[in-house]
Parts: C-alpha cells; sequence; structure tokens
C-alpha cells in the first residue's frame, strides 16, 4: 500500500522547529566557543558582581560556571530537536510528542533571550505545536503507523469544509446547473469545468505570503523612517544605553561602530521591504494564474530565507519562506499556472 500523502500542516510544523532548533543550536556554540574570551569573562563578572549573589548562597564564579553548564545542557535538546523534526516529517510517533517538547523549550528560549521581538517566533513554535496535533495530523499519523483511526478523524475528512457529508456521494438536486434524475445531460456545459479558484496550496501560499510581508514591511519601513529622520540620535541613545548597561564590558562599540550597524541594519531594512514588494505583487499574479506570479514569489522566498538566516529576528521569516517554496513544488501549484 502506498504512503498517505502528508499533510502540509504536518511538513511547515517540522520545517521551521526543525530549522529553528538548528539555529538556535548555532549562537549557543557560538557562545560556548568564545566562552574564555577575556571579554565574556569580564562582562559576566561584572553584570553578576552587581547582584546579590551571596544571600543565595552563591558565588560569582560559581555562578559563570553554572551558566556555562546550563548552555552545554541546551544542546541536547536542540540538537534532540532537529532530528525529531526530521523523524517526525517521516511519520514518527514518539518523534512528534518529543518535537512538540522541544518546540515548548525553544519558545521560552525565545522569549527569554529575544524580549518582544522574540514573543514572535515564539508564537510560531505554539502554532508548530497546534499544527502536529491538528486533526489531519492525527489521522495521518494514525494511518502511517498502522493504528485506527479515531471515528471523529474519519468523520471529519469524509466531510467537505462546508460540513455536507453526503454531498459528494448524492449531488445536491437543487445546486445551480444540476441534472434532474433521469434526464439526459445537455451538451451546453463543457465536459471539464473550470476551476473556480486557485487550488488550497497556492491560496496558502498567498495568505502566508501577504501576512508576513505585511508585518516585514511595517517594521522596516519604520526603521527606514527613524533612521532617515533621526539616525544621528539613535546613534546616540544607543551609545549611551551601552554605557549604562551592566553588560558594558562585553559591548565595547564606539560611536563609528553603533553608526556602521545602523547603516547595515538600514540596508537590511530595505532589501526586507524591497523583497516584500516584490513577493506581494508576485502573490497576486500567482493567484490570477500568471507563470510570471510563480518565478517571482519563488526567487522572492529564496532571497528571504537567506535574508533571515542572518540574524535570530529573521527566523520566522526565513521558517515562512520554506513553506511558501513547499507550497509553490506542490503538484496543484504547478498546474495553476500551466
Amino acid at each position: 500500500m502506498s504512503k498517505p500523502a502528508r499533510p502540509q500542516q504536518v511538513t511547515s510544523a517540522c520545517l521551521f522547529l526543525g530549522l529553528s532548533s538548528a539555529l538556535l543550536l548555532f549562537f549557543v556554540i557560538g557562545w560556548l566557543s568564545s566562552w574564555n574570551s577575556l571579554a565574556i569573562q569580564e562582562g559576566l563578572t561584572e553584570a553578576l558582581a552587581d547582584l546579590d549573589l551571596g544571600a543565595a548562597g552563591l558565588s560569582v564564579q560559581g555562578t559563570i560556571d553554572g551558566l556555562r553548564t546550563a548552555l552545554m545542557v541546551a544542546t541536547v535538546p536542540l540538537v534532540a530537536g532537529a532530528v525529531f523534526a526530521v523523524y517526525a516529517a517521516r511519520g514518527h510517533e514518539q518523534s512528534r510528542t518529543l518535537l512538540s517538547v522541544v518546540a515548548v523549550l525553544n519558545a521560552v528560549v525565545f522569549v527569554a533571550t529575544g524580549g518582544i521581538i522574540g514573543l514572535i517566533p515564539a508564537a510560531f513554535a505554539v502554532a508548530a505545536i497546534v499544527q502536529l496535533r491538528s486533526p489531519d495530523a492525527r489521522r495521518w499519523y494514525a494511518e502511517v503507523n498502522g493504528r485506527e483511526v479515531p471515528p471523529e478523524l474519519v468523520r471529519s475528512a469524509a466531510a467537505p469544509a462546508g460540513g455536507a457529508s453526503t454531498s459528494a456521494a448524492r449531488p445536491d438536486p437543487f445546486a445551480p446547473g444540476a441534472v434532474p434524475t433521469g434526464t439526459a445531460p445537455t451538451d451546453t456545459a463543457p465536459t471539464g469545468t473550470a476551476q473556480s479558484g486557485p487550488p488550497s496550496p497556492v491560496r496558502t501560499a498567498t495568505l502566508i505570503t501577504m501576512l508576513s510581508t505585511g508585518l516585514a514591511a511595517v517594521l522596516s519601513a519604520a526603521f527606514l523612517a527613524v533612521y532617515a529622520v533621526a539616525g544621528d540620535s539613535l546613534a546616540d541613545a544607543m551609545l549611551e544605553a551601552q554605557a549604562d548597561s551592566p553588560f558594558s564590558s562585553m559591548m565595547e562599540s564606539s560611536a563609528t561602530d553603533i553608526t556602521a550597524g545602523l547603516r547595515t541594519v538600514a540596508v537590511m531594512c530595505a532589501i526586507a521591504l524591497a523583497l516584500g514588494l516584490v513577493a506581494l505583487v508576485a502573490s497576486i499574479r500567482l493567484a490570477r494564474g500568471h507563470r510570471d506570479g510563480h518565478v517571482a514569489l519563488t526567487v522572492a522566498s529564496a532571497g528571504t530565507i537567506g535574508l533571515g538566516l542572518f540574524t535570530l529576528v529573521g527566523l520566522p521569516w526565513a521558517g515562512m519562506a520554506v513553506w511558501v517554496l513547499v507550497l509553490l513544488r506542490r503538484p496543484e501549484s504547478r498546474a495553476w499556472v500551466r
């Protein structure tokens, strides 16, 4: 028997969680590899010296060693998350459960390290857990592993989106264009009825593109506006904030470095804004069945992946771009633009 087709929810969830685990592992390994550097040791010592560790019976060096141990322990679930994502995509039931646990840990790390911005990838991690527990995912895992599909999932699979479970087996005689029983069909309608709208993968790719590019465009345009109006004031404010930070010894950046960093961020925001506009126009063209929209959205998604992998902030957009590429490679999507 052929293996049932994997639902889009499972594919997107495994892609996002596997990619996020791999990127977090990259950052953790980077911290551990430079842990013994003088700048990090001095910065940690200065930051922990302001805390009342003695009241908790801890020493500064003991806390630093504990943080390093915690980072080393964190590599285990991150490596496991990347592995579980591969096996969960292949239908392994236990890997799906363990991947959900890793997703919770990733969400906590995103919030703890990214603050308000970290809420975005944390929300996607939670959404991935929901996708792994969706009815389509549960039904697919049951079929792949040879288990009996629960009755409620069988009914939901048989019923169409409108909720009429018997419409496929017995046509509605009152539907527009329906032929009464016993009446021969006429030649007024063509044999193959044209599809009324884009297929599901195209609709999903268009929706994801519009939502993600809309958010990226707003954030990028807002930063570019602030940078264009008050770039010097922003650099001065960041320099003052660095001087007042307890981690100032770890962030020894001059005004020239901060200005160059802001310029780099501005360039990346300009590229993100351009990619977003291209992807938005391409998604509209794709929804109308134009092949150039399919090609342009594929190129824009690939560029988004490359741009998003530079920083942790770009991880959600990189994950959604991978999802869009998967949807664009579906046979229904390619047939829609032929």
